[in-house]
This record gives structure tokens, sequence and C-alpha cells, in this order.
């Protein structure tokens, strides 16, 4: 039977139990319904032998040094649990408050890495490749970069850049077996069980013959996938031992759904009806007060955080994956276009005034709560403007605005606090 690897038919699961030090793998235990063009990719810098005296003008051999994890992560329809996952691997530090039925998650930046290991929590990802394909674990998944992007007639978009160190558990496994004569032939794979017997799960077989490997045919396939039926290649001598290579998936990986969870959490998305913006207000550690509503001329607002993380291969790391993270500085923006009917942010701007920004929204009633809605609150201290630009489109004036998140002595440089159900067999949310 052949395997099924229609895209639609992917998935991918994360912890939201931070890894550490004694636990560097968590079990995934949140079905994610990101974008499906979202694809994780490891990156292998591989070097020739191009600069050495090998005698010969081409290269002759191909170095393995490091390899990374990259992968997009994006929420076309952002829900609130979405926000509190990737916030809180984004800025790195939590408080969670539980009640009847809801949860309110409250995000910081952290102010002090937490080692060379983990300088921002770090979690699990794991993705199925079709339906029979595979699945792929990658440890030490970090968010470096985030966007949060709320425009005009759309819901609340969120796109985050996964990086790694590297680390995965690859599905595939290839084993060699040496197999005497032509007829007959079995393999005994009792040891190194495949799912179900499925001949999807044994993605290849080749002897060794006439100096180069030769594809081989599968014949059958025991139920419990103990023992691989194959059929002989007539280059074959009876009474001659032949090397064979089997390519299949291991048994923890090779089934549909596997550890992954069978269903997704759903929250009602956020759309932009729910979303309220107020500049000039102030933050006194408890509730934003005073500022002025523009989010009435508002076309679209963006928020952008990058943690430029670094990632290094070391002293007494593991293969050429990265045992070392560094954050080399938080960077947040925030970029406004909007309808010119006033000038206050014009003036903001000229007189280089730092204000305080705050972005929220309250979205559906949660489900089992007395008042509780699924909300998103991003409170911004300080925040100062770098240009402002006039324009005009479609027949009215505009504006765009980028401002910069600025640290204050008191408060953390940005506050994100999240409503969502309470979901207790999670670590967040």
């Amino acid at each position: 039977m052949p395997r099924d690897y229609s895209s639609t038919h992917n998935l991918c699961a994360v912890s939201t139990d931070p890894e550490t030090e004694t636990m560097p793998t968590r079990n995934v235990d949140l079905l994610l319904l990101s974008s499906m063009n979202d694809t994780p990719s490891i990156i292998r810098n591989r070097l020739t032998n191009s600069d050495e005296k090998t005698g010969d003008e081409e290269p002759s051999r191909i170095y393995e040094t490091i390899s990374r994890f990259e992968m997009p992560l994006t929420f076309e329809r952002a829900q609130a649990q979405h926000f509190a996952f990737l916030f809180f691997f984004g800025l790195g530090a939590i408080a969670k408050e539980e009640n009847t039925g809801y949860a309110v998650n409250t995000m910081t930046p952290l102010e002090k890495d937490y080692n060379d290991r983990y300088p921002l929590p770090s979690f699990t990802l794991k993705t199925r490749e079709g339906d029979t394909v595979g699945m792929t674990t990658y440890s030490g998944v970090f968010v470096d970069e985030l966007t949060a992007r709320f425009e005009t007639d759309s819901f609340a978009k969120l796109t985050a850049q996964l990086k790694g160190t590297g680390m995965q558990s690859n599905p595939l496994r290839r084993e060699e077996f040496v197999v005497n004569g032509n007829a007959n032939l079995e393999i005994d794979l009792s040891g190194k069980p495949v799912l179900d017997g499925k001949h999807e799960n044994i993605h290849k077989v080749e002897v060794y013959v006439g100096n180069a490997w030769r594809e081989v045919s599968i014949e059958s396939l025991s139920t419990n996938g103990a023992t691989l039926n194959i059929y002989p290649r007539a280059e074959l001598q009876e009474g001659t031992d032949y090397t064979y290579r089997v390519y299949y998936l291991e048994n923890s990986f090779a089934s549909v759904g596997g550890n992954i969870p069978e269903t997704p959490l759903f929250e009602t998305p956020l759309f932009i009806s729910d979303v309220q913006v107020r500049a000039g207000g102030a933050w006194n550690g408890v509730s934003f007060e005073g500022g002025h509503a523009i989010d009435t001329d508002l076309k679209s607002l963006e928020y952008n955080l990058n943690n430029q993380l670094r990632f290094e291969t070391g002293f007494n790391a593991v293969g050429s994956y990265a045992n070392r993270v560094y954050r080399e500085g938080r960077t947040q923006t925030i970029k406004m276009d909007k309808n010119a009917n006033e000038l206050l942010l014009r003036a903001y701007h000229d007189y280089n005034e730092e204000i305080g920004l705050r972005i929220k929204a309250e979205g559906a009633d949660i489900p089992n709560t007395e008042s509780a809605k699924y909300a998103l609150e991003m409170i911004f201290p300080k925040v100062g403007f770098t240009s402002h630009e006039r324009s005009t489109n479609d027949k009215v004036n505009a504006e765009s605005l980028s401002l910069t998140v600025l640290k204050t002595r008191w408060w953390p440089s940005v506050i994100v606090k999240v409503t969502t159900k309470l979901y207790g067999e999670l670590q967040i949310m």
C-alpha cells in the first residue's frame, strides 16, 4: 500500500512544559492548528575538503560540522491560547492565575538568562509528515522572533520564527543484515519491530552485489513486523552471503497519530473588531490609566519581538548539535498605519515624547464561566517614536509610524496578559 504523503494530513504538536537540563526532551501535549505551509528544516553546514592537498581538482570528501533547526509557525486566525504559548516562550517569564473555568496568564521578559543552555525556555516539537510517511521529534526549540499583526477586516495574525539546537530524533533507521543464497529470502526484524506489519513502513531494501547497492522488491511483511520476505535478484548466487540494507520506520514513530494528541484545543479566534488601542496613558503596576483611543482610525498595527538568538556548538557537545544558546539583545518594535484625521501622533513624534501604549482585545465568552472572555492585553509602559511618514491612500490622508519599545526603571518593557479556558493538564494556559 503506498504511503500517504498529502500535506493535508500533516500534524504539529509541542510541549507546554519547558525543557530542563534533566529533561531535555518533553512529551508533546498541545496540537497546533498552524499553517499548512509551516515546514520544519534541519539546516546542515557541510564543508568539502577542497582546501586540502588531495592531488585532484575536485574535492573528495564532505565533512559534517553543525546542524540547526528552523521553522516558521503561523496562525492566520490566532486564538488566545496561541498568544499564551508563543509569548511565554518568546518572553520567558510567566505568572498564572487560575479561576473557575479560566486562567489569566501574565507574560513578561526575562531580565537575566537562565544559563548558556537556556537563555529562554525551550520546548519539544513533533511533526508528522503526511499520514504514514513518518514523524520527527525536535528538541531544544526556541522562539527567536514573534510578530503579532492586527488589520482591518481580518482576524488577529500571529507568526513566529522558531530556531533550535538541531537535535532531532529521526524516525528512519538503516540496518544491515547478512542473508545466504538466492531463494526463500527472509530478513529477521524481530529485534527491530516495524509497526503493524505495514509495507509502507519499509522505505527501501537493497543488496550489495556486483560492486553496487541494488534495489530489492518486498514480497510480504508479517503482521507483527518481525519477518520481511523479499524477492531474490537474478544476480545472486546460491551458497553466497549477501549484505542487505533495510530502511524502515522505527516502532515509536511509524504510526498514524503516535503520541501526538488526537485533537487540538479550539478557542474562538480574535477578530479585529475585538481590538482596542490607546496611546499616551500610563501603567501604574495594576492597570493602564488614561490615554487617547486611536483604534477608530487605525488600518493596521504590527508588533515585533526579536530575541536575536545565537547557537553555538562548543566543548563537550553531543555531535553537531548546539549546546550553547545566547540571547544577544532583545528588540521590540511597533508599526502603525492609520488615517490622518488629527495631529496627535505626529506631535508625539515631533516632540520626541515617550508614552504608554495599550493593545486590548476581548473576544467571545469562555464556556462554563460566569463572565470571562478570551482576551489579550499588551501593555507597553514606555514607547518612543522613531519615524513618521505622511501619504495618501485611496484619496484619504494617511500616516505611518514606527515605534520602539523602551525599558523603564520600574516596570517590564512589555506586560502581556492572556485569558484562556483553564486547561489543567497543560503547564501554561
